[in-house]
């Protein structure tokens, strides 16, 4: 999803960076890591130029960072650190579009014919080297 979707790569990313600075600055003087670190879940839209299929299957949806701060054996800094992402998919609301609208398959979820449900991915770990 990051390959596709660099803008959300680049916000992911940022989360991550404010993450691990409140995580530092809760550190105890000289005090080197490890210590382990959550950001909030935030709001992220994708617009549907940037990627039809995950707008219609996303839209908006929360992502958050967690992730391990520590010292490598040469003294640098690493996170370990994943995104996760969550979604409540509901069909939206029922008014009508001129145009082909996600709430348009809500009529199909008050017939009984689909139902709403949850997505949620998290990331592979990845080591990120911090300066």
């Amino acid at each position: 999803m990051k390959q596709d979707l660099p803008e959300f790569s680049a916000a992911a990313n940022q989360q991550l960076d404010r993450g691990l600075t409140r995580a530092k600055q809760s550190m105890p003087e000289g005090y080197e890591g490890p210590v382990a670190f959550q950001t909030g879940w935030e709001s992220r839209i994708v617009p549907k130029v940037k990627g039809a299929d995950y707008h219609y299957a996303l839209g908006e949806f929360q992502s958050q960072e967690s992730g391990v701060y520590y010292t490598d054996s040469n003294g640098k800094g690493v996170v370990r650190a994943s995104t996760a992402i969550y979604d409540y998919y509901n069909f939206n609301s029922t008014d009508p579009h001129w145009h082909i609208h996600p709430s348009d398959l809500g009529l199909m979820h008050r017939a009984g014919w689909a139902q709403n449900f949850d997505t949620i991915g998290v990331e592979t770990p990845r080591s990120v080297p911090v300066q």
